[in-house]
């Protein structure tokens, strides 16, 4: 294609050189394949030679992020450390050489701020603009991060055209900080979601006239919070997590201020609320970097404690109690939507609310409910709730008494114990420290039976053993006596007035069940000689009396009256090596005392 140019400036030098100005637009010229040729013709048609300028073809661009490249023909004939990119003279950057279809810069913010794209030939002084281009560019992000819904971007170009997403979520909320970056507030939902891999991405909408818009995208992954694994009633809460976890994340959202986790692997973050967390939505997030967000949001109630619940309520007349706790909250956060409940079950399965006029203290963190409970009869069990479904309970029992216990135990022997009184829930007895099984209350809470092991001697003068009825944080008290046991064993006299046992010779123990015999000596015989033997010891009871010698009976067995001799028969056959060698003497009592030795 020729191109004729009437627009000439000549001019001369002192030396007499001809200058030749042409001006000719970009839109006239484009190069192709890196070069166009040059000739000047004069007034009678005479052509000079031919220069050939080498050059690029007109390019277009392709941004990624700060990077954009330029993509064109010619890089290769071209001195590119001579070009350099600006929208004016005012700042401009150098090009890299890539290859030669692709030379790239870095994008400056004078650049991204208008629609324009300048080439200069750096030789020449001032610049020389070589080629002009028309350019859109999406904003860049340099970095971002993180606190609470906020999303801070650095980077530029930021205007009221520019639009943010994350995870294709457009965020309709944006402050642009022009230059510097620009602050995004999403929605609290987008923080809900369980999604490892994340997209952010930033794009400006260009003038309709234009009809285009490029789109910049930054991957990232994050930390999500998947589950709550903890029990409903323990206060230690075990999250399950899925994602990058490189170091001690720190709780933030349901506290003032935030707090360290106790513990932390691949899958599991442990943590206990501290006093004065309350119902939200919680994230982790770290405390020495400028955001603190790591993860999506998890909702949370701090599982409730109860501590006290005072005056204990008359059975006959009821009464207002002042119940204490802590994580009784109201409200969740900023969703103003009830947290917890609280309500008292009775034994006969009727459910009460308490009402929720609260006093709360925000220095201890301590919440005061005033409740009234009406006249009745057992026991109840007070539950505050929460809306995860973490919960504390107390079972408790009005006013407690023991008027009457019976029993007719004797020691050794387990019985049934039958206390009558008032207020019996959810009780546990203990008779001298040892616990009574298969416990029972009935009537209303006022006769209450159960299996006592009599497994317990006293060790006071008086022979008697504390009963200890322990009711929902409440104990009432009463003495227990054994009775003396049946004809102690038949082997002693029951005094009833100490209830003590007088044993008979050779017998012992509290109810003379017991034996203890013991051999000291033994004489001898001749071995195939039978004879008498005399043993020598203490507490021989002649009472299914069975004496061996060597594994060999030995007969007509006759007991001196104090107990400590023993004369038998012993047939003297059993085999030993020599007259040295010692045999085993075995005496048993009633199939089960045994004493033995070797003589």
């Amino acid at each position: 294609m020729n191109i004729i140019c009437n627009d000439i400036d000549i001019s001369y030098s002192f030396k007499s050189t001809i200058l030749v100005n042409v001006d000719i637009t970009q839109d006239v010229i484009k190069i192709s394949n890196g070069k166009y040729s040059f000739q000047i013709k004069d007034s009678k048609g005479e052509l000079s030679n031919t220069i050939v300028v080498y050059g690029i073809d007109y390019p277009t661009f392709i941004q990624s992020n700060f990077v954009i490249f330029i993509i064109s023909k010619g890089f290769d004939a071209i001195d590119t450390s001579k070009i350099i990119v600006g929208a004016d003279l005012e700042s401009f950057v150098p090009i890299t050489y890539i290859n030669d279809t692709t030379s790239s810069f870095i994008l400056p913010f004078t650049i991204a701020k208008t629609y324009t794209t300048n080439l200069y030939d750096s030789q020449s002084s001032p610049p020389t603009n070589v080629m002009s281009f028309f350019t859109f560019f999406s904003p860049t992000i340099d970095s971002f991060y993180f606190k609470n819904m906020n999303m801070y971007i650095h980077g530029h170009y930021y205007s009221t055209s520019s639009r943010i997403k994350l995870n294709s979520v457009q965020c309709d909320s944006i402050e642009a900080k022009g230059k510097g970056g620009a602050i995004c507030r999403f929605e609290p939902y987008l923080f809900l979601t369980k999604t490892v891999d994340m997209v952010v991405g930033v794009f400006s909408i260009s003038e309709p006239s234009f009809n285009r818009s490029i789109e910049n995208e930054i991957k990232f992954q994050r930390t999500v919070l998947l589950q709550i694994l903890s029990s409903p009633t323990s206060s230690r809460i075990d999250v399950s997590v899925l994602g990058p976890l490189y170091r001690a994340p720190h709780i933030f959202g349901h506290t003032l201020e935030p707090y360290p986790v106790l513990s932390y692997n691949a899958s599991i973050v442990s943590f206990i609320p501290p006093t004065g967390a309350y119902c939200d939505y919680l994230y982790l997030g770290f405390t020495d970097t400028q955001g603190d967000r790591i993860s999506n949001s998890l909702y949370l109630c701090p599982t409730p404690v109860i501590h006290s619940i005072s005056p204990r309520p008359d059975s006959l007349l009821g009464g207002v109690v002042t119940v204490t706790g802590s994580f009784f909250n109201t409200t969740v956060g900023y969703l103003s939507k009830p947290s917890t409940t609280l309500n008292y079950i009775f034994k006969n399965g009727s459910l009460l609310d308490c009402p929720q006029s609260t006093d709360y203290d925000p220095i201890s963190f301590i919440y005061t409910f005033k409740c009234y409970f009406p006249p009745g009869s057992g026991g109840f069990s007070f539950i505050a709730k929460n809306s995860i479904g973490h919960y504390a309970q107390i079972d408790y029992s009005y006013t407690l008494s023991i008027t009457l216990l019976t029993s007719n135990i004797k020691y050794g022997t387990a019985g049934k114990i039958t206390i009558h009184g008032e207020g019996f829930s959810n009780p546990n007895v203990f008779v001298g420290g040892s616990e009574c099984l298969d416990v029972l209350v009935e009537n209303g809470g006022r006769l209450l039976t159960c299996l006592f092991k009599a497994d317990v001697l006293p060790t006071n003068n008086e022979k008697t053993l504390e009963l200890v009825l322990k009711n929902d944080g409440a104990f009432a008290y009463q003495v227990f006596s054994y009775i003396c046991p049946t004809i102690c064993s038949s082997h002693g006299v029951c005094n009833i007035e100490s209830i003590q046992c007088f044993c008979e010779n050779g017998w012992s123990g509290y109810d003379c069940s017991t034996c203890n015999p013991s051999i000291s000596m033994i004489t001898s015989t001749k071995y195939g000689a039978p004879g008498t033997v005399t043993i020598v010891g203490n507490d021989f009871v002649n009472l299914n009396l069975v004496v061996t010698i060597g594994g060999s009976f030995c007969g007509k067995i006759v007991v001196s009256q104090d107990l400590t001799t023993i004369t038998c028969l012993f047939q003297s056959d059993v085999s030993v090596p020599n007259d040295n060698t010692l045999l085993e003497v075995s005496v048993t009592i009633d199939h089960k005392f045994t004493t033995s030795k070797q003589l």
